[in-house]
């Protein structure tokens, strides 16, 4: 599991002076995203001003790791069954984010050069600025 929702109740209790009931209650349901957050920079102006944000990046997340790790890497079939079969998505997801959001993942070739995290952002963005926009083969 990733660190997430630990440093978001971190920065929750550490803005507060004095706590009771209530101030719990509302930790309890927030769900203000961390790790959209680091995604965000580069899918934010992308898409609408909305109040679907959140299943918007639900669904661009789930697209772009099955984009690099299955049709960039271990192969469609295989990524459909990790993520349907198994819960290796879901335990290991902070380390999957590490790939994605490095510049220098081997996974882009080192330097991002096979498909760029912005053309892939911009592919599985509901607003697609340049639909035609492919991944290199370098």
């Amino acid at each position: 599991m990733g660190p997430y929702r630990a440093e978001r109740i971190s920065r929750l209790l550490g803005d507060a002076e004095k706590l009771d009931s209530s101030d719990f209650f509302q930790m309890h349901f927030d769900v203000y995203s961390p790790q959209a957050e680091g995604f965000m920079a580069i899918l934010g102006p992308l898409l609408p001003n909305t109040e679907q944000g959140d299943i918007l990046f639900e669904e661009f997340y789930k697209r772009l790791y099955r984009e690099v790790f299955g049709t960039g890497g271990l192969g469609e079939t295989a990524v459909s069954y990790l993520d349907k079969q198994t819960g290796i998505f879901v335990d290991f997801y902070f380390n999957f984010d590490q790939v994605l959001l490095s510049e220098t993942s081997a996974w882009f070739n080192g330097n991002r050069g096979r498909c760029s995290t912005g053309v892939l952002l911009r592919r599985h963005s509901p607003l697609s600025l340049e639909p035609g926009e492919r991944c290199s083969s370098t």
